[in-house]
Order: structure tokens, then sequence, then C-alpha cells
């Protein structure tokens, strides 16, 4: 059979399945990991952050950052009715308008 190979873990995992910065499987402590559906390259990988960068939200009960629905340009969930932000204006090909779904928690979703 073949023979185990081990590798360095990029400085910025605790814990990782290969060499690459996104091969991160457990973040040090103090710093998010993201989880990103969008963009392969940047999933997996640490950040030294206490808040989750925009176009992330913070998972509940982790210290994880996972991708808002491609409609939001930020947002407190998963899901497009979960948007806090929308693009500007000024970003071809993106929802622009922010539709109020919920008063009390100011969250809604980006339409045209």
């Amino acid at each position: 059979g073949q023979p185990n190979i081990c590798y360095e873990c990029d400085p910025s995992c605790a814990e990782c399945d290969g060499e690459a910065l996104n091969n991160c499987t457990v973040c040090p402590p103090g710093t998010l990991k993201i989880l990103d559906d969008r963009d392969p390259y940047s999933s997996n990988t640490c950040i030294s952050e206490s808040e989750c960068p925009d176009g992330f939200f913070k998972v509940e009960g982790k210290e994880e950052c996972a991708s808002c629905h491609d409609d939001c340009f930020n947002c407190e969930a998963k899901g497009s009715l979960s948007c806090t932000a929308c693009f500007a204006s000024t970003v071809p090909g993106k929802k622009h308008y922010f539709k109020l779904e919920n008063t009390d928690d100011q969250v809604g979703e980006c339409v045209t």
C-alpha cells in the first residue's frame, strides 16, 4: 500500500488535512474559520479577526463565519431573507434595494 506522508499545516491552522492555507480543519483560539460555499479557495481558512468579514455571518455557537446568500452584501444568517445590507448600485448584476422583512431584527431581502 501507500506509505503515510505527513505534511506540515499552514501556520494559520491549528489542525489540517493538507498543507495549503485552505486545508484547515481546526483554527487556533482567537481566530475564526471561514466557510465559503462561493469560493473554495477561501473556504476552510483561518482569519485573525474577532468579527466576520463583509459577506459572512457568525455561525451560532461556533468560531466560524459562513457565507451569506449571493444576493446579500451582509447578513445575519443563511438565506435570501436574512440580508442586513445590499450591494451598492455601482456593483453590476446585483440586487441593490433593501426590502425589510422583519422590523424587529432589521433583516430583509435585496431586490432589483
